[in-house]
């Protein structure tokens, strides 16, 4: 039988739409070992129709829920989530696949640090397509905004940056995360 910890994990899965093992560890099963919240996540998989297994992806196992389509790209928004949620601000807001105006960013995130109101609109870019930039000054020139949310981009790529934007790059991996923070 599902616990009410259980489906907090499904909720996450249904709005991130992917996460590892260590990702899911960190944030519901701080307390145990890796391999007690493992078996845990192997018990949730057993007693839910919702989430699916998928083992080739990585060392880890990754755990979806719907289509298996763009994983790596979910795996890196909720990798994000993961280090903002774990960092030393306050997460405020954190909407995956959000948009604005049409604008369509793969997050919109709000974070208190050091007495600081960040705002971030979230680009993951994985393949080899030149990222957006066209779309945020379209959105920013069009409005009103009490604070211009910074561009996160990340990617493994070192694409050009663009002048008229606040855009701060770090890699897949989310490693060095701390920079948007400048």
């Amino acid at each position: 039988m599902l616990q009410e910890r259980d489906w907090r994990v499904i909720n996450f899965l249904e709005r991130f739409g992917a996460a590892t093992t260590g990702q899911i560890k960190e944030l519901y099963f701080p307390a145990v070992s890796f391999v007690r919240a493992r078996d845990c996540l192997r018990r949730i998989v057993k007693e839910s129709a919702f989430v699916q297994l998928d083992k080739e992806m990585l060392r880890e196992n990754v755990f979806y829920i719907g289509k298996k389509t763009q994983v790596k790209h979910k795996l890196v928004v909720t990798e994000f989530f993961r280090r903002l949620f774990t960092g030393p601000g306050t997460l405020i807001r954190f909407e995956p696949e959000h948009t604005i105006d049409r604008v369509r960013a793969d997050a919109y995130v709000e974070y208190l640090y050091n007495g600081y109101d960040y705002r971030f609109m979230v680009e993951v870019q994985l393949s080899a397509s030149k990222p957006d930039y066209d779309k945020y000054i379209r959105l920013f020139r069009s409005r009103e905004w009490d604070i211009i949310p910074r561009i996160v981009l990340i990617s493994d790529r070192r694409w050009a940056l663009h002048p008229e934007l606040d855009i701060v790059r770090i890699p897949s991996s989310c490693d060095g995360w701390e920079t948007i923070l400048r």
